[in-house]
């Protein structure tokens, strides 16, 4: 049934319009509905110094800053953990080009915010930048899409992203749940 809804182009988005009521199309989120956009953005350009670029993550509170150049392309990502691995290195003088990891992983605003889960949690990242044509348009951060499974009414995630959400602690990938008070803890 399913390849033929398909074959005949009726989409994720399709059904939710369809059937916003039900309980699965109340699950069916996508990464636009649910992304940061705007001023909201950690965004800086390539050839900014480091002490200004992290001044912008810090403001932003993603846990990373997005290096673009100056046509507005998406070019790389410096990372909370980018930080520690160059602490040292006149790291403050130093360009965000120098610094950044190149060509990060992103998403389309389109996609399944189940599907960027599951991308998050293959990846052992907490974040992906949300692109349209090469430019970022918005980011997604782990907490924006668990937040998002919980106010769906499902308490087991595993409906919702068909892994469990994890993270690293202690340089082991530990799983998520959530507590009697509806807070993320490991488990």
């Amino acid at each position: 049934a399913i390849a033929l809804l398909e074959s005949k182009g009726f989409t994720a988005r399709d059904f939710k319009a369809l059937h916003p009521g039900g309980q699965l199309g109340a699950r069916l989120k996508f990464v636009g509905d649910l992304m940061h956009k705007g001023d909201r953005l950690p965004l800086a350009s390539a050839d900014v110094v480091m002490a200004e670029a992290i001044v912008v993550m810090t403001e932003k509170a993603l846990g990373c800053l997005g290096v673009v150049d100056e046509n507005g392309f998406l070019r790389g990502i410096i990372t909370d953990g980018d930080l520690r691995r160059h602490m040292g290195d006149g790291l403050l003088a130093r360009r965000a080009q120098e610094i950044m990891t190149p060509a990060p992983k992103t998403v389309s605003p389109d996609l399944l915010a189940s599907a960027a889960l599951e991308m998050i949690n293959a990846s052992a990242i907490t974040t992906l930048f949300v692109v349209e044509d090469g430019r970022p348009v918005g980011i997604i951060h782990i907490h924006d899409l668990l937040r998002a499974a919980r106010e769906s009414g499902s308490s087991d995630l595993h409906l919702v992203s068909g892994l469990a959400p994890r993270v690293r602690q202690h340089g082991a990938l530990v799983p998520l749940a959530f507590s009697g008070a509806g807070r993320l803890v490991p488990a």
